[in-house]
């Protein structure tokens, strides 16, 4: 450790004189330093002193403890805010989880679109799926599936991937839906041998079907 500078240097008194201050003050205002300021304790540590330091380091010296105290409390309340911050996004995250189908049906009756991971969790609700009129896509397949939340039924139109690299996509948002009993009459269309009027199970014959 070096040996530390006995006199101020002359700018150091100048200003000192200029503003009231004596050795003394200035070696107080050093050594009050010493706990708050990591680079003064350093510089202490290694020998040195407010007198080796430029005058713009010296002028700060009076009131460098004030701003340091200062500038620890606000670090400590901007962490603890961080850390209340971190700690209401967990319970929001909680609070999704524990009421995702209330959350869903709000959205839905509110109309605000569902994102398409939410749209995707709806599957995990599904009482079935119906396979959409037409042929299949190359990479997938247009399916409807009705989704039951909070003891409310909704149906969800989506594209379910035929490949492993194709995922399932969402285009469309959910809407309400009821179950509907009723009679409905089909028209059966049957293709028989021309002539023959014996019934149809003696026969091949293929079968289509009108709604």
């Amino acid at each position: 450790m070096r040996n530390p500078r006995k006199t101020p240097q002359a700018e150091h008194l100048t200003w000192m004189k200029e503003n009231g201050y004596s050795i003394a003050d200035m070696d107080n205002f050093w050594k009050e330093n010493y706990d708050t300021n990591l680079l003064v304790k350093n510089l202490t540590d290694n020998g040195y002193s407010w007198r080796d330091m430029n005058i713009s380091v010296v002028q700060k010296l009076p009131t460098q403890k004030e701003r340091d105290i200062e500038y620890f409390a606000k670090k400590a309340e901007e962490e603890e805010a961080k850390r209340l911050a971190e700690l209401s996004e967990q319970e929001k995250k909680q609070y999704y989880e524990e009421h995702f189908e209330e959350i869903m049906c709000q959205k839905i009756d509110t109309k605000m679109s569902l994102t398409e991971e939410e749209l995707h969790r709806l599957l995990e609700y599904e009482l079935y799926e119906e396979r959409e009129y037409g042929d299949d896509g190359r990479w997938s397949r247009g399916v409807a599936s009705v989704i039951e939340l909070c003891g409310r039924h909704f149906m969800l139109y989506w594209q379910k991937g035929l490949t492993e690299m194709q995922e399932d996509s969402f285009y469309d948002q959910p809407y309400e839906v009821e179950k509907v009993q009723y009679e409905k009459t089909i028209i059966v269309k049957e293709w028989w041998e021309k002539g023959r009027k014996e019934e149809a199970s003696d026969y091949v014959f293929v079968h289509t079907s009108e709604n």
